[in-house]
C-alpha cells in the first residue's frame, strides 16, 4: 500500500451541504431553472428546478470548477483538491445518514472511521488521546464510538469553545481538590484494584480501556491546557486564521487551528464538526453565511499545513451526511425563488480529499446533468473509507477486527480504493 500519511482531519458538515452550489457544476440545472423536474426527481414538496445563485469558474492548472462560495480555497489550493462528485448511499434521514457516513452501516453498531484509523495506526503520543472529536453532536454519539471494539478507540470529545487553564474544553480534565502528587497516589491505588479485577475478568475489554483512560487522563492534565490554548500561536498564524485582533475567523477557524495543533502533537484522527447545513429554505443566504467562514478557514488550514511541512502527512476530508435535491422545496407555502431551498438527497453528493498524498486537481465521478444522482464512477462510503486507509498506508481489506465469529473491515466486502486519488 503506497500511502504514507500519518493523521486525518475530518471536517464534517452536519446537515448536508448542497454540492450543486459548491463543487458540482451543473449548467444544465441553471438553464432549466423553474421548469418541472424529471419524474424520478419529484417529491412531496418539490417545485421547479432551482438553478444555483452562485457563479462557477475554473481554477488552477487543473481547471477545477468551483463556485464563488469557495473562491479563496479554489484560488489558493484548487490543484490540491480531489473532488469526489459521485458519493451515494440513498439514505435521506439525518440520523441514519450521519451514522452511515461515519461507520458505513446505518443500523448496526460498528466502529466509526476514527476508531478504525486509531486501531490500525496506534497512538503516537501517550499525553493526548489518539482520536478527538471537536464540538461533537451529542445526538449522533454513535458516530464517535468504537462500536464492538474496545472503548479505548472511541473519541475524546472537546467542547465547542476552545478553553484555557481556567476553562478546559474537556470535562473533568483537572481535579478541583487534589494536587498532582496526591492524584498520582490515588490513581496508583485505583489502578492496582483495576488490574486485579481485569486479571479475574480477561474477556471484559472495558477494564483495559478504563485503565488506559486513567493514565492518559492524568497525563492530559499537563498537555491539554497547552495544546488547546490558541494564544500560544504566533501573530502571523492567528492572523492567517482570522483569529488575531479584529479578525473574523469565528468558530470554524478556531476549531481547524486546534485540529492542526492536535495532529501536530501526535493525535491520529481529529473530527471537526461544523453545522447546520440543512437549507430547506433561504438557500442563498444560508450557504453564504456558512461557506464564507469555512472557505477562509480551510484556506488557512491548507496554507498552515504546507508551511509547517505537515500537508503530506495529513489527510483532510470534508463532507456531510448527504447532498441536496436539484428541485426547489416548498416548505411553508408559496415563497419567492430567493427564499427557497433544497431537500435531502443521498443519491449523489460530494466529498473533498486533500493532503496526505491524495492526488489533487481532479474530479472523480459524476452526477447526472442536474446533480441529483451519481451516474459515473459511483463511490460508496465504503469506497471513501478504503481510499482513506490506503492513503494512510493501511491495506483496507487486511485491517480486520474479529467480532462475533467474523473478521470485520472498515470498507466491508464492498469498498474499493479509488485508485486515481491514491495513485
Amino acid at each position: 500500500v503506497p500511502g504514507k500519511a500519518k493523521n486525518v482531519i475530518f471536517v464534517f458538515l452536519e446537515g448536508g451541504p448542497s454540492a450543486q452550489d459548491t463543487f458540482d457544476y451543473k449548467p444544465e440545472m441553471n438553464r432549466l431553472n423553474g421548469t418541472p423536474p424529471p419524474a424520478e426527481q419529484r417529491y412531496e414538496r418539490a417545485l421547479g428546478l432551482l438553478g444555483s445563485p452562485f457563479p462557477f469558474k475554473q481554477h488552477g492548472k487543473s481547471g477545477l470548477w468551483v463556485s464563488s462560495l469557495f473562491d479563496k480555497l479554489a484560488t489558493a489550493h484548487a490543484d490540491d483538491l480531489a473532488v469526489i462528485n459521485s458519493l451515494h448511499h440513498g439514505n435521506n434521514d439525518h440520523n441514519t445518514a450521519t451514522i452511515q457516513m461515519h461507520t458505513g452501516e446505518p443500523r448496526l453498531v460498528r466502529p466509526c472511521v476514527g476508531s478504525w484509523v486509531t486501531y490500525g495506526l496506534g497512538a503516537e503520543t501517550q499525553d493526548l488521546p489518539a482520536f478527538v472529536a471537536i464540538a461533537p453532536i451529542l445526538k449522533y454519539y454513535r458516530s464517535y464510538t468504537a462500536g464492538f471494539m474496545p472503548d479505548v478507540y472511541s473519541a475524546t470529545p472537546l467542547a465547542p469553545a476552545v478553553g484555557d487553564r481556567r476553562g478546559l474544553p474537556i470535562a473533568d480534565a483537572a481535579s478541583p481538590r487534589l494536587g498532582s502528587a496526591a492524584q498520582r497516589k490515588q490513581i496508583d491505588l485505583v489502578q492496582a484494584m483495576n488490574r486485579d479485577y481485569a486479571a479475574a475478568h480477561p474477556d471484559d475489554s472495558r477494564l483495559d480501556a478504563v485503565i488506559e483512560s486513567f493514565e492518559r487522563g492524568f497525563a492530559m492534565q499537563t498537555s491539554v491546557p497547552d495544546v488547546v490554548d490558541l494564544s500560544r500561536e504566533d501573530k502571523a498564524t492567528l492572523d492567517l486564521y482570522g483569529l488575531g485582533a479584529g479578525g473574523k475567523g469565528g468558530d470554524i477557524a478556531a476549531r481547524l487551528l486546534l485540529a492542526r495543533r492536535l495532529v501536530g502533537k501526535g493525535v491520529r484522527f481529529v473530527e471537526v464538526n461544523y453545522g447546520n447545513w440543512d437549507h430547506h429554505s433561504n438557500l442563498a443566504d444560508g450557504l453564504t453565511k456558512m461557506c464564507g467562514p469555512l472557505d477562509a478557514a480551510l484556506t488557512a488550514l491548507f496554507t498552515d499545513l504546507k508551511q509547517r511541512g505537515m500537508f503530506n502527512d495529513t489527510v483532510v476530508m470534508v463532507g456531510g451526511e448527504f447532498g441536496r435535491t436539484s428541485a426547489a422545496e416548498n416548505v411553508n407555502g408559496s415563497k419567492p425563488d430567493a427564499a427557497r431551498g433544497r431537500d435531502h438527497n443521498g443519491k449523489g453528493f460530494t466529498y473533498l480529499l486533500a493532503g496526505g498524498g491524495a492526488k489533487g486537481g481532479q474530479r472523480y465521478g459524476a452526477t447526472d446533468d442536474l446533480g441529483f444522482a451519481a451516474v459515473k464512477d459511483k463511490a460508496s462510503p465504503f469506497d471513501l473509507y478504503a481510499t482513506l486507509l490506503a492513503l494512510l498506508g493501511l491495506d483496507p481489506h487486511k485491517l480486520t477486527y474479529r467480532y462475533a465469529g467474523r473478521d470485520y473491515t472498515l470498507p466491508d466486502v464492498h469498498g474499493q480504493v479509488i485508485k486515481p486519488i491514491v495513485g
